[in-house]
């Protein structure tokens, strides 16, 4: 409802190739882009201070909860494939607190008129994010990994070459005023639709495996990001030798793959697809995991 349909806006010449609805497996640096753009217009707009964005990064990850979840409706522990989750969480959040200082300078520059209507005491010193390393980790330890010297320089160079080539990936792209009512309006219709979800826990059983993409229900053949993940999760339980796939796990990746000859992504790579295949076998012959 709204990225999709505000890529093809933004980028004519996409639009002329695959028309008005542009997924994200189409072109991923034009969504990444505008998704950014996105970012862009939301805090020029929401009039956030240093304490919400201070908030954004030091938010806290429930690991015991997130474990047993995993394990729950994978068949996989985090171990799998984090060696540690703790460390993998706090990188996470470091790239957060150098992402918001950049977006928070790129809507000052390219929005600062509308900021100022919102908020007349606005000015690049109270709207523009800083926060410094030493700050960081004194509110949130060290236990992201510190960049060395190749992510330093690789930094460095991001930061005062031209943004062209594999670059213009950095650059958000601004979204037009018909992009800016897309993402309104496809924001509202999700805030809606997930406090109807919450509503509805306490009497449903399972939620639809739709394509949080393009919106359908997910089926093989449709959609190469999806072909991709149901691989690679086969591939990883079939490491394991299935040894606590879910029930319903494993009756939904055997009812994806019902129609071997449906036009799946993954047979463009044969070696891959035929790893698939021997674990899609694996899978039918192993004893099914005990309900949770």
């Amino acid at each position: 409802m709204g990225t999709n349909r505000a890529v093809p806006l933004a980028y004519p010449r996409l639009r002329r190739k695959y028309g008005d609805l542009i997924a994200y497996a189409d072109d991923p640096k034009a969504h990444l882009r505008v998704e950014l753009g996105f970012d862009v217009v939301q805090l020029a707009t929401g009039r956030y201070r240093a304490p919400a964005y201070v908030d954004l990064i030091g938010f806290e990850v429930s690991t015991p909860l997130l474990e047993r979840a995993f394990l729950r409706t994978y068949g996989l522990e985090m171990k799998d494939l984090f060696t540690d989750l703790d460390r993998a969480v706090g990188s996470y959040r470091r790239t957060v607190s150098y992402l918001l200082p950049e977006l928070t300078r790129i809507a000052w520059k390219s929005k600062q008129e509308e900021i100022r209507q919102l908020d007349p005491s606005a000015s690049e010193a109270n709207f523009v994010f800083r926060f410094p390393r030493a700050e960081y980790e004194r509110r949130f330890g060290a236990r992201s990994p510190k960049p060395g010297l190749i992510e330093r320089m690789a930094r460095f160079l991001a930061a005062v070459l031209p943004k062209v080539g594999p670059l213009k990936v950095l650059v958000p792209k601004l979204p037009t005023k018909e992009g800016e009512r897309l993402l309104r309006e496809s924001f509202a219709a999700s805030v809606e639709n997930y406090r109807l979800l919450l509503g509805e826990l306490a009497t449903i059983d399972d939620l639809e495996d739709v394509n949080l993409d393009v919106g359908p229900i997910v089926r093989a053949g449709e959609y190469s990001l999806a072909d991709d993940a149901y691989s690679a999760l086969l591939l990883l339980l079939a490491r394991r030798e299935f040894a606590a796939v879910p029930p319903a796990l494993r009756q939904d990746i055997l009812a994806y793959y019902a129609d071997l000859g449906a036009p799946i992504a993954t047979k463009q790579d044969e070696k891959r697809w035929k790893r698939t295949l021997h674990a899609l076998e694996e899978l039918k012959a192993a004893t099914p995991a005990p309900a949770r």
